[in-house]
């Protein structure tokens, strides 16, 4: 006599066998019991009073309750009624296992352990952009050294290899330039001649940079293996195809200047000086060549006519270039005297007096006599009535010469003087 019993569960219907007693009646259920050994589970459970808008949460909403939810039932064994909730008190807190619904996917903590881990340390927007610029120089030397390693492999020896790489990659001057290389390598410089002259053919027009070093090698070429005419003929043609003419010009001169045509350096900077009258480093080459070779009578004319030609914005920049020139390569005692022309006139302008202590510097390197001059130059400038960062940086070279130069009692002053600056600036 036995008969089956249908069950209602969560997942569907159930088939359960059961047996009949004696008098054909189904036995009661047998109720299962929980595990002896098992414990109930405690969890921490956040008060359900809901924070308004714009409401600030006291302390006591802050505060969780902790409640045990009846004994660990096994894996399989879904209960159909809810379990008895009881309020864990101190006598029974230590007989359940916490978990906190905020790190329910944590680990528990060790009963009894109310630590909260440690959050981590967000990184500032500075220690994210070091890390990023860190991650793309490395990235950026990979690519050196992989493109460096296929360059050096993939130069060809024979004409027809050349070829074959210019079909693939017609806009490379480097490409180009290797070409021509390769034939006056042999004594052909008429081919290589052809080669650059393909080459002006080929690189498109957008190509900017790539059309200037093949006229760059172009000229090299004819100032090696040709005549000042050919040369001169190149650079006509140069100039009117590329935009920068400007470094046109200075590689002319350089090439000149290497070959020791020092008559025709002097020319093509007034060619360059007629066609760039307004430009800065234009000026500046010009004076430089001349206290290299010196040309005095021109180094009188030159800072009156640049100043002429360029804007009163300039004056300032064209000055100090003067003189650092001359600090640097020429007459101590005339950088020195325009640099004292210039901070006698703008007393404030602290880049100038900046530019006049790096140029001594260099003097210093040179000559070793003329600490007291750069002492003399950091006492002016440190009494003037500067703003504190700009006094902060004075100071801080002002000290670095001593500890490199001086004792302790010269680096004694300079903290005294710093001193008397903050007062200063506290009173007012």
């Amino acid at each position: 006599f036995r008969s089956f019993v249908l069950m209602k569960t969560k997942g569907g219907l159930k088939k359960r066998e059961r047996g009949l007693d004696a008098m054909g009646a189904v036995p009661p259920k047998k109720k299962k019991k929980a595990p002896t050994n098992s414990r109930p589970a405690v969890v921490d459970v956040a008060p359900s009073k809901k924070k308004k808008k714009g409401e600030k949460m006291s302390n006591k909403q802050h505060e969780r309750t902790t409640i045990a939810i009846g004994p660990v039932q096994p894996a399989k064994y879904k209960p159909t009624a809810v379990a008895p909730i009881t309020i864990v008190t101190e006598e029974t807190k230590d007989e359940g296992m916490y978990v906190s619904f905020v790190d329910a996917e944590a680990t528990p903590l060790v009963p009894g352990d109310t630590a909260k881990p440690k959050k981590v340390p967000k990184k500032s927007a500075s220690d994210r952009r070091r890390e990023q610029w860190q991650k793309r120089m490395q990235d950026e030397k990979e690519v050196d050294v992989v493109e460096a390693a296929r360059d050096s492999s993939s130069i060809p020896t024979t004409a027809e290899g050349f070829r074959m790489l210019l079909a693939g990659s017609p806009n490379s001057s480097y490409n180009w330039c290797q070409f021509m290389a390769f034939w006056l390598f042999r004594g052909e410089a008429e081919k290589a001649r052809q080669v650059a002259e393909l080459a002006l053919k080929t690189i498109g027009c957008r190509e900017e940079q790539e059309i200037f070093n093949v006229w760059c090698a172009y000229l090299n070429l004819e100032d090696k293996h040709g005549t000042q005419e050919s040369l001169d003929a190149v650079f006509r043609r140069a100039i009117k195809n590329v935009d920068q003419e400007m470094k046109l010009h200075q590689h002319v001169i350089d090439l000149m200047y290497k070959s020791e045509r020092f008559g025709q350096v002097y020319h093509r900077y007034k060619e360059m000086l007629r066609r760039f009258s307004t430009n800065v480093d234009a000026w500046a080459a010009f004076y430089k060549f001349c206290v290299e070779r010196g040309r005095f009578d021109e180094l009188k004319q030159i800072p009156k006519n640049a100043l002429n030609s360029l804007s009163k914005d300039e004056h300032i920049q064209m000055m100090t270039r003067f003189a650092s020139i001359e600090l640097r390569d020429g007459s101590v005692d005339r950088g020195r005297t325009i640099f004292e022309g210039l901070v006698a006139k703008f007393p404030k302008r602290s880049d100038v007096w900046s530019v006049y202590i790096d140029m001594e510097k260099v003097v210093h390197r040179r000559t070793k006599d003329n600490l007291s001059q750069l002492r003399n130059i950091f006492d002016r400038v440190t009494t003037l009535p500067l703003s504190a960062r700009t006094m902060q940086s004075f100071l801080t070279r002002y000290m670095a010469l001593e500890k490199e130069y001086g004792n302790e009692r010269s680096q004694a002053a300079v903290h005294e003087r710093a001193v008397k600056y903050v007062e200063q600036k506290c009173q007012t």
